[in-house]
């Protein structure tokens, strides 16, 4: 699952056919200031691309090689689809939270993006392990309303 090239124009930046997280679109102009590399943002300008093209590089490796979707109920696939782009939207806004923090020197912004990142973090390890345990008596969990 990547960001399609058109919707990329931008550093840390990805148009979402639906979005999930309010967030990602609050933190969208971070990125155009970012792109724009005008003062707090001129250092970062630099900085971010090429952490982001190894980011790219990961996840397409992670999707085209490591994760193997081929037993999904087309059911649980979606569920893929939903929370990996959920993921992603978080990163995104995470990501551009921190940016925003660091060009505007915002501590209070800042604490928000690490808390928010120190969390991602849990979930990351947990949406891993239930990639890769291939239990064939696993159920997709459900929430009673």
């Amino acid at each position: 699952m990547t960001c399609p090239a058109d919707a990329a124009s931008r550093p840390l930046y990805c148009a979402y056919g639906t979005y999930q997280l309010e967030a990602t679109r609050t933190f969208d102009p971070v990125s155009t200031k970012l792109a724009a590399g005008q003062g707090g943002y001129a250092s970062l300008k630099t900085q971010i691309p090429p952490i982001q093209q190894g980011a790219i590089a990961r996840g397409r490796q992670v999707w085209d090689t490591f994760l193997n979707v081929q037993g999904f109920s087309q059911e649980a696939y979606q569920q893929l689809l939903d929370i990996s782009s959920a993921f992603l939207e978080t990163v995104q806004a995470t990501a551009l939270a921190s940016v925003q923090a660091v060009a505007t020197d915002d501590a209070p912004l800042g604490r928000q993006a690490a808390t928010a990142n120190a969390c991602m973090s849990q979930w990351l390890a947990s949406y891993t392990v239930g990639l890769i345990d291939g239990r064939p008596d696993r159920a997709i969990p459900t929430f009673a309303v």
